[in-house]
This record gives structure tokens, sequence and C-alpha cells, in this order.
């Protein structure tokens, strides 16, 4: 999570809102909101892991985006501190804007001057594992006697490919319902909890949806078309969309294999109706295109002024929601429903070793240093980076314990559920333009689920099912 204090990781783009790429782009570097969080505090240094042999002293360099405040408010003090605990080593930065780093990565590899190291968030690390520009973590891992036990097993998977390790979690990022106590008090809603299914969240969403005359759906003269306050707003981009997608009933974008599209299946066009008819038949939840309008209208996170009753958003809103002059400022979390086929986002950065790196070793400390107890514990309690690992979760509660429910929607749910996705190619990224695309027409209102998921099939279906081969990937 690298937005200061969300997972800026994975990259679907938010409809409606700001991608967390986007906002990393705005916030050069990505810890704009840092300053404004009021749980920030100073932790103390780690303790030396130094092993008192003489080493030789070495440049480790590092390609990151660690710029701006997220520099200047956490990662200079931690780069200090490592090279405080280890001082052969000099940590030598290569700075990049975030939304270009993979590619400097991969021109550098290919110039014959990769750095040593680098991060990489979990949807773009199997597109450069695929390129065999990663080292195997795991020997690393087992000659250290480092505990891998440590992390979330579907956090750890997110720095798998092909079942090697090559990326280490650092922090972590998730999704839960938020919603405004406020709102739901006023309308006698209960507050939700894990018991809700997701009838239960369409009931309380129809009482909690009103237009400016005061009427909601279902009442004479409701008027959809100038609609006050939405009850339930979900994410509509492709990637925290599945989160609701699949839990509802199963459903999946892609086979195990990642050679044949999902959607267009019984499940699919089941899911996708419920989820579109929230917005189009039961007018609960905002369009694609309203959500867009309320952004561009000023409201950068609308849940944060009040004009969403609950949404389903991601991790890093307790930030803006910590910041002067919100609007809603008594709020909670819930998990989404525990479904049988129930999964969590579970993402973030990985720090990663460069196949050939002149200083493997370095970058490998480095790696320690920071799933270390002092670093976990200093990105928590800074609000920078929610922590990767279970034992460090209350670190990234905010001082102030709001939400209440903070650790049983963000972290909780991980362990039975947390989901690393398979479906990271290298063709990821162009395959994931196409899909926000269509998914937004279906959730304006603009096509059918059929015709949503024949629109897929159509741009990118015979794509899904020769990627492997035409990159030498087998079968």
């Amino acid at each position: 999570m690298s937005r200061a204090p969300s997972d800026v990781s994975s990259g679907g783009r938010k409809r409606g809102g700001m991608s967390r790429r986007e906002l990393l782009r705005m916030a050069t570097g990505g810890a704009a909101a840092a300053a404004a969080i009021p749980w920030l505090a100073a932790c103390g240094s780690s303790p030396s892991s130094s092993s008192g042999k003489t080493q030789k002293n070495v440049n480790m360099t590092f390609l990151h985006f660690f710029t701006g405040t997220l520099w200047t408010g956490s990662f200079e003090h931690l780069v200090s501190q490592f090279e405080q605990e280890n001082p052969h080593i000099k940590w030598v930065g290569i700075p990049v804007v975030y939304a270009n780093l993979e590619q400097k990565y991969l021109t550098l590899a290919a110039g014959g001057q990769p750095p040593d190291g680098t991060s990489l968030d979990n949807t773009e690390l199997p597109s450069v594992a695929a390129r065999h520009l990663l080292a195997d973590l795991d020997s690393y891992a087992k000659n250290d006697h480092f505990d891998l036990g440590n992390f979330y097993p579907a956090r750890l998977n997110n720095g798998r490919y092909q079942g090697k390790l090559y990326g280490m979690p650092i922090d972590m990022g998730s999704s839960a319902i938020y919603y405004n106590k406020d709102l739901l008090d006023q309308a006698g809603v209960k507050y939700p909890d894990a018991s809700w299914s997701y009838e239960d969240y369409r009931s309380a969403a129809l009482k909690l949806t009103n237009d400016k005359a005061g009427k909601h759906p279902g009442e004479d003269g409701f008027d959809a078309g100038d609609i006050r306050q939405y009850g339930l707003a979900f994410d509509v981009s492709t990637y925290r969309y599945y989160y609701a997608y699949t839990g509802y009933n199963g459903a999946q974008y892609f086979n195990k294999k990642v050679s044949k599209l999902e959607l267009g299946d019984e499940k699919g066009q089941a899911s996708l109706s419920w989820w579109q008819n929230l917005i189009t038949k039961d007018h609960v939840s905002p369009t694609a295109a309203v959500q867009t309008s309320i952004s561009n209208g000023g409201a950068l996170y609308p849940f944060t002024s009040g004009v969403y009753a609950m949404e389903f958003a991601w991790i890093g809103l307790i930030a803006y929601l910590h910041q002067a002059g919100v609007k809603t400022t008594h709020w909670d979390v819930a998990p989404l429903p525990r479904t049988p086929t129930a999964k969590y986002e579970v993402g973030g950065q990985t720090f990663v070793i460069t196949t050939g790196a002149k200083n493997p070793d370095a970058a490998w400390s480095w790696i320690k240093y920071m799933t270390g107890d002092q670093a976990q514990k200093y990105l928590g309690v800074n609000g920078v980076w929610f922590p990767a690992q279970k034992r460090f979760a209350k670190f990234g509660w905010p001082k102030d314990h709001q939400p209440e429910h903070f650790l049983d929607a963000f972290y909780d749910q991980i362990n039975a559920d947390g989901l690393a996705e398979w479906w990271f190619t290298p063709q990821w990224p162009q395959w994931q333009d196409t899909m926000d695309s269509d998914l937004s027409d279906l959730f304006s209102g603009l096509k059918t689920p059929r015709q949503t998921a024949s629109a897929i099939q159509s741009s990118i279906g015979s794509d899904v099912a020769s990627w492997r081969q035409s990159n030498g990937a087998g079968g």
C-alpha cells in the first residue's frame, strides 16, 4: 500500500474515482495524504542486523517510486536506518514515476544495466518474472532461515510465478464495505456485519437511497434521474469488482489456465445481472458515468461527503476519511458477505532481486530489513503502507481506532478467503483496458450482461486462448 496509508499496488482503473496509479501520479510518490493523517508518529530504529563480520562495501541500486512526501516522510528515514544497520551497504536509489516503473525496469534490463532490485505491484510481477528477470527468493529464504510463515499465504502467493517465489510482500491491500453510521441511523437500518448476505445489503440500500424529494425507490414519484443519496456504491473497475462478482455466486473472469473467458457462462451472467440491477432497476447504486461525474465535480471520494451511505471500496479510503473537513465523520467497515464462494482482495508491493544483480546479497538484506519488525511497524504506525504480515496488522490500525472493525474487515478475512489472482499475464494491462471499458458500459446501462460478455470475448477472447503459446509458456 503505497499511498499513505493505502495500497497503491494493484492497478485496476477506478471509474468514478481515481485509480491507485492515478493517485500516485498526482501525489508524486503517493503519500500526499500522509501529512493530513492524525495517527502519524515516529518509530524507533530497528535493532542491528549486522553479523559483526567484515564485509565488502557495496553500492546497492534500487529502482523505486518513493518520491515527494513518500520519500521525505517515510522512506528517507527507512533507508537511513537500513544503512546504519548495514554500514557496508550504500543504498543508491533510482527514482521514477510509479506509472513508468515497470517499463523503466525492463528498459534498464534490456540495456544491460538493471538495478539490483525494485518494487513491483502484484499485477506486474508475473509479467516481469515471465521474462526471466527475477531471482528466485526461495533459496535466499531457505539459506537464511527466513520465516515465510509470518505472511498471509495468499499475500505470499502474490510474489510467486509458476510456483517459485520472486517477490517478497512489503505491504497489504484489501477492500471492504464502508458505511455511514449517521445515514444508517436516520433510516433505521442496523449496521452491517459478517452475517449479512448480498440480499441484506440490497434491502438496506433500498431504504438508504432517496431522491431530492426524499422518496425511496419503489415509492410513487421517485425520481431516478435526480438521486440525492445512493444506498450502496461499488467499484466498477475490473480489478476490484471481481471480489463482489465472484463473492456473489463464484463466477469467474477466466479459468485457472487463463485460456478461456468465463464471463459468458451461467454464473457469470447471473452475477453481472445482479450487480447491474442494483443500478438500472433498483437505482440504489450509481452508474459508472455518475461515479465519474461526482468525482469530476470535486468529490474525490463521494463517501467522504455523504453521497453514498455504503460503499465497497479499497482500504486506502481510510486516509481520506481522516482528512480535515470531511463531511462523513461517523463511519465503520464490514467485510463482504461470507458466502461459500467469498474471496478477498490481497495485493500490494513486492520487493524483488534482479537475475544477475551485481549485489544480490545486499538487495536481500534490504528485503529482510523491510519485512522486519521495526520497518513494518514504522510503515503501519506512520500511515504509509499497511503491513503485509498478520503479526503486524494492528500497527496499520489508526490510533483513533476508526474504523472500529478495521482488523475484522481488512485482515481477518484474508486468512480464510484471501486470493492471489492467477490471471496477471503479460497481456493483462491490455485485457484490463478492454474489460474496464465494457464493464463501464454495463454499469451505465448501455449493454446487457450478455452483450458485455460477447464484446469482451470478441475483443480479447482469442488472445486469452493463445497467449501461453505465443509467449512460450506452454499449455
